[in-house]
C-alpha cells in the first residue's frame, strides 16, 4: 500500500534533498579542491583565513586602545655600548619584566659590563640563554622568538604560550596566568608605546611596573606578514602576542561543526524561498539578488560575531552552502526533469510493445 505525503512533507523533503546536495558540494569544495597545489600557484593566495578580514574591519574603525602592559624600548641603529646604557637605565625605572629581543654576535671589550647588567635586572627573558653574552649571565629565562607559521613569509595569527618569548614574559608579568596551548593573536585595534632609547631619562615612568620589549621597530629582516599588515617588525608581534595573552576577553573559537549547522540553516533557508520566486518569469533574477543578500548577511553576521561578542566562525562555510544552493537547485531539478522524461519514454516504449503484441496476436489468430 503506498503512501500518500502531503504537499508540505513532499516540498520539506525536496529541500532537505537540495541542502544535503549543497553540503555535500560544499564538502568537496572545502576539503578536496582547495587541498589541490594547482588551485593556489602564489603561496599568498592559499595564506588566508576568515580572521584576517575580521581583523582588517576590526582594524579599520575609529577604535583604538593603547596597551597599559607593555611598552616597547626601540634600539634601532644602536651600538652594543648603547644598548647597555639603556638597559642600564631600564633597570633604574624598576619594570616588572624585560623582554630582550636580541642575539649578540662576536664578542667586543664592554661585552663584561653588559653581563653585569643583564645579571642584575629582574624577570629577563631571552631568546637563547646557550648563545653568546646570555650563557655568562644568571637568572635568565628563554623564550623562543619563532613564530607559529608555516614559513617566514606566510602570516602570522597564532601563538603559543608555553616556552614562547612571549609566553614567558606574560606569565613573569602575571604569574598564575591561565592560559590555552595556542590562541589566535589579536592585531586589530590595539596600539602599543614605542619609546626610543633617548627618551627613556626624561619618561622613565613610562616602563615602571610594566613590561620593557626591548627590540628593533625597523629592523627589515624581522619584518613578518600579519593580517592587518604585510610587515610588522618581530618584537611588535609579541607585543601583540602578550596583549593577547594577558586579555580576559580572547577570541572564542567556533567549532566546525557549529559553522557546518549554521551553513545547513542557512541553506536551508535560501532554498525554501526558491519555491516562491522561481515559478514567475523573473524569479531566476530575484534569487539572484537574494543570494547575494544572503552572502553579504553572513560576512556581517561574523565580522559582528569577532568584534562584538569575540567569536570567531568560518564564514567560508556558510559562504560556500549558500552559494552552491543555486546549483544544487538546478541539479535537482535537472534530475527531477531526466526522471520525468525517462518515465515518459517508458510510457510510450510500453505503449509501442503492447501494440505489437496485440497485432502480432490478432496476426497469430487470423492464420
Amino acid at each position: 500500500m503506498s503512501v500518500k505525503l502531503s504537499p508540505l512533507v513532499k516540498k520539506i523533503f525536496r529541500d532537505v534533498g537540495i541542502v544535503l546536495l549543497a553540503f555535500v558540494v560544499s564538502w568537496v569544495l572545502v576539503y578536496d579542491i582547495s587541498s589541490l597545489s594547482y588551485f593556489a600557484p602564489l603561496e599568498k593566495a592559499s595564506d588566508f583565513s576568515p580572521t584576517d578580514f575580521y581583523q582588517i574591519v576590526s582594524d579599520n574603525r575609529a577604535v583604538r586602545t593603547l596597551n597599559d602592559d607593555v611598552v616597547i624600548v626601540s634600539v634601532d641603529g644602536l651600538s652594543r655600548e648603547d644598548i647597555t646604557d639603556v638597559l642600564e637605565i631600564i633597570a633604574e625605572c624598576s619594570p616588572a619584566a624585560v623582554g630582550v629581543d636580541i642575539i649578540f654576535g662576536y664578542p667586543q671589550p664592554d661585552d663584561d659590563r653588559l653581563v653585569g647588567v643583564l645579571s642584575e635586572l629582574p624577570n629577563v627573558v631571552v631568546p637563547d640563554t646557550s648563545a653568546h653574552i646570555y650563557s655568562s649571565c644568571q637568572g635568565l629565562k628563554q623564550g623562543s622568538v619563532y613564530f607559529e607559521a608555516a614559513s617566514y613569509r606566510s602570516t602570522v595569527r597564532d601563538c603559543r604560550a608555553e616556552g614562547t618569548f612571549a609566553g614567558e614574559l606574560a606569565s613573569l608579568y602575571r604569574p598564575g596566568l591561565q592560559m590555552p596551548e595556542t590562541m589566535k593573536i589579536e592585531y586589530a585595534g590595539i596600539e602599543f608605546e614605542v619609546i626610543q632609547a633617548g627618551e627613556l631619562l626624561s619618561r622613565p615612568e613610562i616602563i615602571e611596573g610594566k613590561i620593557a620589549l626591548v627590540g628593533a621597530v625597523n629592523d627589515i629582516s624581522d619584518f613578518h606578514p600579519t593580517p592587518i599588515s604585510d610587515s610588522m617588525s618581530g618584537v611588535m608581534i609579541h607585543a601583540a602576542s602578550i596583549a593577547t595573552m594577558l586579555s580576559a576577553d580572547r577570541i572564542s573559537e567556533f567549532p566546525a561543526w557549529a559553522d557546518w549547522l549554521l551553513a545547513i540553516i542557512l541553506c536551508y533557508i535560501f532554498i525554501s524561498m526558491t519555491r516562491w520566486f522561481k515559478k514567475p518569469q523573473w524569479g531566476d533574477c530575484v534569487m539572484r539578488i537574494i543570494q547575494f543578500l544572503f552572502l553579504i548577511f553572513i560576512i556581517m553576521l561574523g565580522s559582528v560575531l569577532y568584534i562584538k561578542y569575540r567569536v570567531n566562525i568560518n564564514f567560508t562555510r556558510p559562504l560556500l552552502m549558500v552559494a552552491a544552493g543555486m546549483l544544487a537547485v538546478d541539479l535537482w531539478n535537472g534530475t527531477s526533469g531526466l526522471v520525468l522524461i525517462y518515465m515518459k519514454a517508458k510510457n510510450v516504449f510500453i505503449k509501442y510493445y503492447r501494440s505489437i503484441r496485440r497485432r502480432f496476436a490478432q496476426e497469430t489468430d487470423v492464420v
